[in-house]
């Protein structure tokens, strides 16, 4: 399973040790979130999260791509 950086970026908001947990906190933010581009980046990620497995879900790099300037 692909994820763009932009997924892992929005991942990488949550708690990302447990598969089972980030679905729970996404799902929960959907209703809240009023940005139609970032709701449908959160759908995107609840539906490839739902068809991945713990063990592929534990080989993920879910490291965010921030630029940090000082």
């Amino acid at each position: 399973m692909t994820f763009s950086q932009d997924e892992i970026n929005l991942m990488c908001i949550y708690d990302t040790s447990d598969k089972t947990e980030l679905l729970k906190e996404l799902r929960f933010s959907v209703p809240y979130i009023e940005d139609t581009e970032l709701k449908e980046i959160t759908e995107t990620v609840i539906d490839k999260l739902e068809r991945m497995t713990n063990d592929e879900f534990s080989k993920l790099e879910l490291e965010p791509d921030i630029d940090m300037e000082d």
